[in-house]
């Protein structure tokens, strides 16, 4: 009878076992929960497309448009490149580095040195790890203006009313700002 009883409950626990969440036992690389998209703040004629190491990653786009969004490579940092007809015009000279459940944008430009090349980009990035405040946007504003005497302000309701940023130069971000869910009307 003892053995019957060791039987059934070495049984029970068998066939009683929580089941597994294959997430936890084998999560999926990093790279699948990253998206990366391609903003275009080079003023040239031609689209202009990202790439890694040589290669066109993304959908070419022109002045001020906005790319797909791509899975990167399966790696934890990546460099950047920038094709123009598949050609290679720009390659940085660091890597960024990826990090899991991240959306990030690259903003291709031009600094003020001499030449009609793309030579600088720009990468902002969101994560889903945000606070959540009920009721609030977040937002980033990026100063695209190739001017070093203009500096740009965003103004909410009429031009007296509240800056939500203020005096921002050429390819410069102020911190994420907030403000309340709905339509607004920005000078």
């Amino acid at each position: 009878m003892r053995n019957l009883y060791i039987f059934f409950v070495v049984f029970t626990l068998l066939i009683s076992c929580a089941e597994e969440d294959p997430n936890l036992v084998n999560p999926p690389p990093p790279y699948q929960s990253i998206r990366i998209r391609l903003l275009n703040g080079f003023s040239g004629n031609e689209n202009i497309a990202w790439g890694f190491a040589g290669k066109p990653l993304s959908n070419a786009v022109g002045y001020l448009s906005l790319s797909t969004p791509i899975m990167p490579p399966p790696y934890d940092s990546i460099t950047v490149d920038f094709f123009q007809n598949n050609k290679l015009v720009f390659s940085s000279p660091r890597k960024i580095r990826l990090v899991r459940e991240t959306r990030y944008l690259i903003i291709a430009g031009k600094s003020f040195k001499d030449g009609n090349d793309i030579d600088t980009f720009m990468v902002l990035s969101t994560t889903y790890g945000l606070p959540k405040k009920l009721g609030k946007s977040y937002f980033k504003f990026v100063n695209l203006i190739r001017d070093s005497n203009i500096k740009v302000s965003l103004i909410e309701g009429c031009p007296n009313g509240k800056p939500l940023v203020s005096n921002v130069p050429y390819f410069s971000f102020p911190f994420l700002q907030t403000i309340p869910y709905g339509n607004h009307t920005f000078h």
